[in-house]
């Protein structure tokens, strides 16, 4: 890209986000790759706060012709958060609003929102989020949807994708569109597309479906010297029901019983 064309977006970009456009090379720095380590440097950083934002950058980025990337937490690897030369990244780490309907079993999120926080914000209401890729701890929903995760729970319940009941994304030309999946299914053709077909990482909101917590195991709870260890004996049938072997049981009860990381004993049934 031309120095004065690029300095002229960079100068947009200012004008829009302020401080929220990140634009040195140190600041950069770490939205050049995701967990793979490789990576060239983005033209700028955006770091959004709302749909309308997304919209303005998006309109920005065509009428410049400038490629825009879109970014969860980074954890991927596959490569779908890493940077084209002169492209914008798009990090949506500061959309993070999440609101859960136990009545309907829904959660609304922002595409921020680590996975890990959904199930936590669920729990109280016994419910949780079945997808659970390896980070999901520090994965983004709005990353899950790009890349449709899953993890050891997926092969019980499904992947991203089979939770989603509506969603919302921004097209190609800065339009704010919502669609749920009853019709034709614009939400699936998205989800897994990487934002190649619209930002759906931008999209704000999604809903996800969230299943009732199977009674599973008793959990006991002790400290000591600051280490939080929990016993976690399974009743009958819960590794049948479950489909998964203990330790996996134990690694999925974390975020039930504190949502942190600790230590935890598992006793088969």
């Amino acid at each position: 890209m031309a120095f004065s064309r690029a300095q002229g977006v960079l100068d947009e970009l200012k004008a829009l986000f302020g401080p929220r456009a990140l634009l040195s090379r140190a600041a950069k720095e770490v939205y050049r790759y995701d967990a793979i380590l490789v990576g060239p440097e983005p033209l700028a950083v955006v770091l959004p706060e709302s749909r309308e934002e997304v919209a303005a950058l998006v309109r920005l980025a065509r009428r410049h012709g400038v490629v825009l990337v879109p970014r969860g937490a980074g954890s991927g690897l596959s490569g779908g958060a890493v940077p084209e030369e002169g492209s914008i990244v798009v990090a949506f780490t500061r959309m993070t609003r999440l609101e859960v309907d136990p009545h309907t079993q829904t959660a609304w999120a922002e595409p921020g929102v680590t996975t890990a926080r959904v199930s936590e914000a669920a729990g109280p209401y016994g419910l949780f989020y079945p997808p659970d890729p390896a980070s999901y701890r520090t994965s983004t929903l709005g990353g899950n949807l790009a890349e449709n995760a899953g993890g050891p729970l997926c092969f019980k319940h499904g992947v991203t994708g089979d939770y989603v009941l509506e969603l919302e994304w921004v097209d190609d030309e800065g339009g704010i569109q919502r669609q749920g999946r009853a019709a034709y299914d614009l939400p699936g053709l998205l989800i897994g597309s990487e934002g190649t077909l619209g930002l759906v990482t931008g999209a704000s909101d999604f809903a996800a479906k969230v299943k009732q917590v199977p009674g599973i195991a008793d959990v006991e709870f002790s400290a000591k010297e600051g280490i939080r260890t929990y016993a976690v004996r399974l009743k009958p049938g819960a590794v049948r029901e479950l489909g998964l072997t203990p330790p996996q049981v134990a690694a999925s009860l974390r975020t039930y019983v504190n949502g942190e990381a600790a230590t935890v004993w598992t006793t088969p049934s």
